[in-house]
C-alpha cells in the first residue's frame, strides 16, 4: 500500500477548502461595502429646487397647435437664493430645450417668480395666467434681471 498518495489527497482537498472559503468570506465582504457605499450615496444625493419641475405644452393663442413646452418650478421665494438661481440657470434652464422657465413662488399670492430663457433670467416677475391654466409673462417693473457670464455666475444687470 502506498500511503504517500492517500495523505496528499486529503492535504489538498484541506488547502482548496481554505481557499474557497477565504475567497467566499473576501467576496461578503466586497458586497457589505459595495452596498454600505451605496446607502450612503442615496441618503447624501443633493437636491435642487427643480426636482420636482412639472412640464407644461406652451400652446398657440387658440390653445389649438402645440408650439414647444415650458417648464414651472413651485418653490417657496425664500428658497430661491443666489446659489439656488446659479444652480437653477446653469444646470436646468441652460441645459434643456424649452420654450421658457419659470420659478413660481409658493408662498406669494401674486403669481410672482422667476423668468429665464437662454441667455437671461428675470426675478421677483409677475406671471399672468389664461382660462386654461398656462402661465406667460406679466409685470416686470420690480423684477431684476440678470445675464448668465462664462464663469458660471448669474450677473445682475444693472438699470
Amino acid at each position: 500500500m502506498n500511503f504517500k498518495n492517500q495523505t496528499k489527497k486529503p492535504q489538498s482537498i484541506a488547502k482548496l477548502l481554505i481557499i474557497m472559503t477565504a475567497f467566499f468570506v473576501v467576496m461578503c465582504l466586497l458586497i457589505s461595502c459595495a452596498e454600505n457605499n451605496t446607502s450612503k450615496d442615496e441618503t447624501t444625493a443633493e437636491t435642487h429646487i427643480y426636482d420636482n419641475a412639472e412640464i407644461k405644452d406652451a400652446m398657440n393663442g387658440f390653445h389649438s397647435e402645440k408650439l414647444g413646452e415650458y417648464s414651472i418650478v413651485s418653490v417657496s421665494s425664500s428658497e430661491v437664493t443666489e446659489d439656488a438661481l446659479t444652480d437653477w440657470y446653469f444646470n436646468y434652464v441652460a441645459e434643456n430645450d424649452f420654450n421658457w422657465c419659470m420659478i413660481l413662488y409658493t408662498d406669494k399670492t401674486d403669481n410672482t417668480g422667476v423668468y429665464a430663457i437662454k441667455g437671461y433670467v428675470e426675478k421677483d416677475i409677475t406671471f399672468e395666467v389664461d382660462e386654461y391654466g398656462d402661465y406667460s409673462v406679466g409685470d416686470s417693473a420690480q423684477s431684476i434681471v440678470y445675464v448668465p457670464t462664462d464663469d458660471k455666475t448669474l450677473k445682475e444687470m444693472s438699470e
